[in-house]
Parts: structure tokens; C-alpha cells; sequence
């Protein structure tokens, strides 16, 4: 059974955005700078934020 395709669009979004903090993560145990580190936290945070607001629609 098929999903729609809203939920489908929901389901990829989600997997790429789960992929982007992955990337972030690896990148940021790379490069300690606290400064740098602190922002992407931010940038994670957001995009949570953002997810959330999708998935009330």
C-alpha cells in the first residue's frame, strides 16, 4: 500500500535532512573550533524547528 504522496515527500525530506546533520556532525568532530561548533548547534536546532513545523501540516 502506497503511501501518498505528501507523506512520501515527508518521509524523503526527512531522510535527507537526517543525512545533512550526519555530514554536519562528522565535519564538526573534525574541526573543533568551539566558535564554529556553537553555530552549527544553532543550524541543527532550526532545522529541527523546521521539521516540526512540517509535520504539524
Amino acid at each position: 500500500h502506497p503511501l501518498p504522496d505528501k507523506s512520501r515527500w515527508h518521509f524523503m525530506r526527512l531522510e535527507s535532512t537526517q543525512q545533512s546533520i550526519k555530514v554536519i556532525l562528522e565535519a564538526e568532530k573534525k574541526v573543533q573550533a568551539r566558535k564554529k561548533f556553537s553555530r552549527t548547534i544553532k543550524v541543527v536546532r532550526a532545522v529541527v524547528r523546521f521539521i516540526r513545523v512540517i509535520s504539524i501540516m
